[in-house]
Parts: C-alpha cells; sequence; structure tokens
C-alpha cells in the first residue's frame, strides 16, 4: 500500500510538470475570453446561497508546434500586449521579451 501512494504521487507530479509540453511554435488561432459572470453555491448552515463571481477578460494564443514525432497544439494565456503583438502565422516563444518600435527591450 505505501508503494501504491509513492507511484500515486509520482504520477501526478508528472502530470503537473508535463502541462505545457511545448513552449514555442507557430501561432494558428487568437481568441479572447470575455469575462462572464458565474454563481458558486456557498452552504450558510442548512441553506445554500449563490455567490456571483466575476471572471476576467484572458487573451488567448493557440499555438501548433512538434514534441518529438508528434504534433501539439496547445492554448497560451498571454497578456494584451502580447495578444495585439502576435499575428496568425507568427513564431511564438513562451516568456520571450517583446521589443517595441524603436528596437528597445521592454
Amino acid at each position: 500500500m505505501r508503494y501504491f501512494k509513492i507511484l500515486c504521487v509520482v504520477l501526478l507530479a508528472s502530470f503537473l510538470v508535463a502541462c505545457h509540453q511545448i513552449s514555442s511554435g507557430t501561432v494558428v488561432d487568437k481568441y479572447i475570453d470575455e469575462p462572464h459572470t458565474s454563481f458558486i453555491p456557498v452552504m450558510n448552515g442548512k441553506s445554500s446561497v449563490l455567490v456571483p463571481t466575476r471572471t476576467e477578460r484572458r487573451y488567448i494564443l493557440v499555438v501548433s508546434g512538434h514534441v518529438g514525432n508528434k504534433h501539439v497544439e496547445e492554448t497560451f494565456k498571454v497578456t494584451s500586449e502580447e495578444y495585439k503583438y502576435y499575428k496568425i502565422g507568427n513564431t511564438f516563444t513562451k516568456d520571450a521579451v517583446l521589443e517595441n518600435k524603436e528596437g528597445d527591450k521592454q
């Protein structure tokens, strides 16, 4: 039983580490996930109350790349400046420093 628990922890850690398989690739799609309101039930004694929560606007890039001999498409959440900078067909690199029009690094 002890080894089973260790195996489960190791497998869970490997799944969490491998969230993004690619760090660069070609932008194949981009979209904005608009803010919306959702309701979360909260128990207050014997009754429950629906509490509204508001999500934030998210800027999403869909990036296509290769891992070994496998073709992978992943989504990356980026800032609004990065969203405006990248066009479909551009090469995306995670954590890259963008340059402004004067050529200085940001």
